[in-house]
């Protein structure tokens, strides 16, 4: 069994040491760690880490696809709703037109 420091891990990741630490304190979803007693190192194994960035692709993906569901829904309630205010004046005017040639 192969173990990353704080260190290893971040560049296995692509992060700072700092922001490693960081997002341990402050609760960010991270792969299960081992924390050595009496001391500051923390471990972490490495199969954890490569089925912990697994999860996260499959989790990124189901995010996509209800990002394009929402755009989608959000995109056909600007279409219905109605603009606030006075019309322009080139609205009333298409407006104008399509009764005289309605009548």
């Amino acid at each position: 069994m192969e173990y990353l420091n704080d260190e290893e891990f971040g560049k296995f990741i692509g992060w700072s040491k700092k922001q490693v630490i960081k997002r341990c304190c402050l609760g960010y979803p991270m792969p299960p760690s081992i924390k050595i007693p009496r001391s500051k190192i923390r471990l972490w194994k490495l199969s954890d880490v490569i089925a912990w960035i697994k999860e996260q692709e499959d989790t990124q993906a189901k995010n996509d696809d209800n990002i394009v569901q929402l755009n989608a829904v959000i995109s056909k309630s600007n279409e219905a709703r109605k603009k606030r205010g006075r019309p322009r004046k080139t609205i009333n005017m298409d407006m104008l037109e399509a009764l005289v040639v309605n009548a």
